[in-house]
């Protein structure tokens, strides 16, 4: 596992970049950047073992017996938490003592281990829930569906992947009837895990499993590669004899990337020149750049970058975002020595942006803390980034993070994520105790609320107008039951308009109805709007009607021009006559003769109004030229 922990300082930098005005240049300061201690929550008190390395010199008896030993007593320490386990001073410490963990775990000590990982940080977190629901699978099969259910995307994907590779190691036949029943990118992910697990089955019966799993093409892909792997001595042979049909040929594309990056691997990047040239296919050669150049920033970022950066067949972008993203994760401080390096202006700065955003994905709470080290014009990117990803795993955190931001359109970007975030792990009722009684959410309150609660509409209709209508509201502000009533007006226009009585008076009720006015002319419920307008108030009807009209001429201007006639008043019918006038300035829609139809329904009032809008719009035709 890489870098498992979520409490010891780690050796990362910081960085701020200095633009000289004029001339681009940039310089790096570094900073050492500690990840804040984080209690995970302990399962019990007692003090974790540690695994000590021989010395170099130990004979390689010295070693067994040294690792013998040093196995026995680990294997009789007790069972760790996982706040115990990030103090161990080494990757592989961490990982042994998690195995031992889970080895000795009942299922509620799976569980809890499993609810504690969701306070690391994403990479470590993903890494870490795979071997917990690995152990989880082998417990119970069904409690680990169930927590795997709650997973978002990509997250899901990894952690599904791996738990089924360990179920078809102990139980083949159940692995395949439940990875059935996902989805198709859940069925991807467990035919992955399967194969990737059982290479001692035969090749009919690998075919068989992915035929149930529908992509039958993958197996052929896994086995074609295992072949190859075995019997190739020169991909590049392999690679001429089968480009120029199977590039166009989406079902093989995995397999000529995979055959590409073999080729690299054998023979170095300038294997990559003879690939690229080779394929006509744009959407492919891309597909293949990238995974090759993936591959390669993990063992030789600064030669991929160099070629990336100095290629004529692939973008300068292409090789920031891919190589960089991947460089940043595991060597921070080269991947910012060769952006420093770069000639040109505009790719340093976004290959920087780059950086930055990778290590608020991977290290949030430490970016977070970080915040005044950075440039201005990256803490923004920095803040949403890092609080997105905190929020997907711990939004308690991040909510109480958000609500101590001063910077009030940057609170509420980070507000609606934490809420996003939230709400997506089932916690509606915490995310709605933050919004509502949180002080430190004074100024973003009604938004706050209002997002909310068009969530909440989808799932408890009932519910979000009781507490839309509790909210309290100031002087001529718009309350959230409005949101309420625009969500309901597109998804479900009857409950909207059924719920219109019971919105409060005044601004909030005047937008309401204007919402579902929208709605019904998008909807080509025309004669239902007519027949609202009855149950308008008298301050909100000329809104209502305008707001209609407008749209109805937007979606459908013949339908108005034909039915001026059958208006149910004069007023009606000169309102309709003017939006169609005023929204068809350029004509496309009437010609002269419906045009003088349509100028003989306007008032008075309305005609000479017309007459002003026309010389503005002759004024703007004048000025355009």
């Amino acid at each position: 596992m890489k870098s498992f922990q979520n409490g010891r300082p780690i050796s990362y930098f910081f960085l701020a970049i200095v633009f000289i005005a004029g001339i681009g240049a940039s310089a790096a300061i570094f900073y050492g950047l500690p990840i804040q201690e984080q209690n995970g929550g302990n399962l019990d008190n007692t003090t974790v073992a540690t695994v000590e390395a021989p010395s170099s010199s130990a004979s390689s008896a010295d070693l067994s017996t040294s690792v013998s030993r040093e196995t026995t007593k680990v294997t009789h320490s007790p069972i760790y938490s996982l706040a115990d386990i990030a103090k161990l001073h080494s990757p592989l410490e961490r990982s042994t003592a998690l195995h031992i963990a889970l080895s000795e775990a009942n299922e509620d000590r799976v569980l809890a281990l499993l609810d504690q990982s969701k306070q690391l940080d994403y990479l470590a977190r993903v890494q870490t829930q795979a071997v917990i629901l690995q152990k989880l699978v082998r417990v119970n099969p069904s409690s680990a569906l169930t927590q795997i259910a709650e997973f978002n995307q990509p997250d899901s994907s990894d952690v599904l992947s791996a738990m089924f590779s360990e179920w078809a190691q102990f139980d083949l036949h159940e692995a395949i009837s439940h990875a059935t029943t996902l989805d198709s990118t859940g069925k991807q992910a467990a035919l992955e895990g399967i194969l990737q697990e059982r290479i001692d089955l035969t090749d009919q019966k690998r075919r068989e499993i992915a035929q149930q799993l529908s992509n039958e093409q993958y197996a052929i892909n896994v086995i074609t590669l295992e072949k190859l792997n075995k019997s190739i001595a020169e991909p590049e042979e392999v690679w001429e004899e089968i480009v120029q049909h199977a590039q166009n040929d989406s079902d093989q594309l995995e397999l000529l990337t995979q055959i590409a990056q073999m080729w690299v691997e054998k023979q170095g990047l300038e294997a990559l020149d003879h690939i690229v040239s080779s394929l006509d296919n744009k959407q492919t050669k891309s597909h293949i750049s990238i995974a090759v150049f993936r591959e390669l920033a993990q063992t030789n970022p600064r030669a991929a970058f160099a070629y990336g950066v100095n290629s004529d067949d692939i973008s300068p972008y292409d090789a920031e975002v891919i190589v960089v993203a991947e460089w940043a994760q595991f060597d921070p401080q080269g991947a910012l020595d060769a952006v420093i390096s770069m000639p040109e202006e505009k790719m340093r700065k976004s290959s920087f942006k780059k950086i930055v955003e990778t290590l608020a994905t991977y290290n949030p709470r430490a970016i977070l803390a970080e915040l005044d080290s950075l440039p201005n014009n990256m803490v923004k990117l920095a803040t949403k980034t890092a609080v997105s990803v905190l929020a997907s795993s711990s939004p308690l955190d991040a909510a109480a993070i958000v609500s101590t931001m001063e910077d009030e359109p940057l609170k509420g970007a980070c507000i609606r994520s934490v809420i996003h975030h939230w709400i997506a792990r089932g916690g509606m009722d915490a995310v709605l105790d933050w919004v509502l009684k949180d002080p430190d959410l004074e100024f973003q309150r009604t938004q706050s609320t209002g997002y909310v609660l068009r969530t909440l509409v989808e799932h408890d209709p009932e519910r979000a107008m009781r507490v839309a209508l509790a909210y309290p509201l100031g002087e001529d502000e718009v309350g959230p039951e409005d949101s309420i009533i625009a969500k309901l007006s597109r998804i479900d226009i009857d409950k909207a308009i059924e719920y219109l009585p019971r919105v409060r008076d005044g601004i909030t009720k005047t937008e309401s109805y204007r919402s579902v006015a929208f709605n019904l002319a998008e909807q080509g419920l025309n004669d239902k709007a007519l027949q609202l307008l009855k149950q308008v108030p008298d301050y909100a009807k000329k809104t209502y009607l305008s707001r209609w009209m407008s749209a109805w001429v937007h979606f459908d201007p013949t339908d108005v021009y034909e039915s001026l006639d059958q208006m149910p008043s004069a007023d009606i019918a000169s309102l309709a006559a003017l939006k169609l006038l005023t929204n068809d300035p350029w004509r496309k829609h009437l010609n002269s003769e419906q045009t003088e139809k349509v100028r003989a329904h306007l008032t008075e009032e309305d005609s000479k109004r017309f007459k002003r809008l026309s010389l503005k719009t002759i004024e703007t035709q004048r000025s355009w030229r």
